[in-house]
């Protein structure tokens, strides 16, 4: 017993190292494996595992053209590469698979940091001088001018803010199982979080609207009626606010009624909490720019799949897909119920989050895959109990 606690502290610990910045996370998440060394032998690494690990050098060389030409990004692509390969090298030598309480301790850690981050983007976002004041951008790396209404909280970026604590809303019925979370607990960590990623994006917003619609359905009795319901409004709510947001870009037709509504509720003009215009929108997403072989080019669009194919070509882009697809792929396939849609709903969020921004060999993000891909359970068992308690 004294063993299964450490290793679940462990495995908290590196949930929580997810909110630093990547190089400081790399180091500690590294060191946190390396500590279960003390307590464990290494893992024996199945054909499956080691498929891939495999990818990753593949992608390596695939992404080595971009470099030869001198691109910096390409070279991004390389280190990240290398980084995930340690990573998931580490995960896969020192979880062992079908250990549920390694699972949920991991994503328990998730769900605190995102917690915290929700309370740090819920006050900055009210109150944006807090944010200079406290000087988060130090810690954070962030590069931008906090706004009314909006804030990235402890992490890099507006998007990686709200994605991660959807990440976390997503988690919450499938790490916080045991009896000592009351409903009440969970529906406050809920709720705090979805105020969090209201104030954080547009994107992640409309993202939330949907899967807050989809997940009283797939979880079922995981949600109490109360869970239940505040997934629904929140929904309908968001919905609605988002597609008003949205029109302000790109010129939409709504009722005059709903955007006065929002304009009441929302204190301040729109663009002065998104200046993003609807060109600058379009510019990210102009497949004229694609090319075949990389191409060293002034402009890189924030979405990933684009920005991988012009810096480091067409291949480096399938092979990172087609990783990230194996482990999640096999994830989905391994686990049931409960768990199953877990792993559906993440794979989805990811991919569309791909859409706007570049996060497939992000190690926050990718250290939540490699996890549900080392955990899942041997092939051909059953239902959510197939875990080892």
């Amino acid at each position: 017993m004294p063993l299964k606690v450490k290793l679940n502290t462990i495995m908290k610990i590196i949930g929580f190292q997810l909110l630093l910045p990547s190089s400081l996370a790399f180091a500690t998440i590294v060191l946190s494996f390396l500590s279960m060394a003390l307590s464990k032998s290494i893992a024996k690494i199945a054909m499956s595992d080691l498929l891939a690990l495999f990818a990753l050098p593949m992608i390596v060389l695939a992404t080595f053209p971009g470099v030869l030409i001198g691109s910096d990004e390409a070279f991004a692509f390389v280190v990240r590469a290398c980084v995930c390969f340690f990573v998931a090298l580490l995960a896969l030598g020192f979880i062992q698979r079908g250990d549920r309480r390694s699972y949920e301790s991991f994503f328990v850690g998730v769900i605190f940091v995102a917690v915290l981050n929700s309370l740090v983007v819920i006050t900055t976002a009210i109150i944006p001088d807090v944010y200079e004041a406290l000087n988060i951008r130090k810690f954070s790396g962030f590069d931008k001018h906090v706004r009314a209404f909006r804030s990235p909280g402890l992490f890099r970026g507006f998007d990686t803010s709200g994605y991660f604590m959807i990440f976390a809303i997503l988690s919450v019925p499938v790490a916080l199982r045991s009896k000592r979370y009351s409903n009440l607990i969970k529906t406050t960590i809920m709720f705090s979080l979805i105020v969090g990623v209201l104030l954080s994006s547009r994107s992640s917003m409309l993202i939330l609207s949907v899967l807050l619609f989809i997940t009283p359905f797939v979880y079922g009795r995981a949600l109490t009626f109360t869970q239940r319901a505040l997934c629904f409004a929140v929904s309908f709510c968001v919905g609605l606010v988002g597609l008003v947001l949205i029109s302000a870009i790109f010129d939409l037709a709504l009722p005059i009624s709903w955007t006065i509504l929002v304009q009441e509720l929302i204190p301040v003009e729109i663009d002065e909490i998104y200046g993003v215009t609807q060109a600058e929108y379009y510019q990210h997403y102009s497949f004229s720019s694609f090319t075949i072989v990389p191409d060293r080019t002034s402009f890189l669009p924030d979405n990933f799949y684009l920005r991988s194919a012009i810096s480091s070509g067409v291949l480096s882009m399938f092979a990172i897909t087609i990783h990230i697809i194996y482990l999640l792929g096999g994830s989905i396939l391994c686990y049931r119920g409960m768990y199953r849609w877990f792993a559906i709903l993440i794979s989805l969020v990811f991919f569309v989050a791909n859409l706007k921004n570049n996060y497939m060999l992000f190690l926050p993000f990718y250290m939540i895959i490699i996890t549900i891909f080392a955990c899942r359970p041997k092939w051909g068992w059953g239902g959510n109990s197939d875990f080892k308690v």
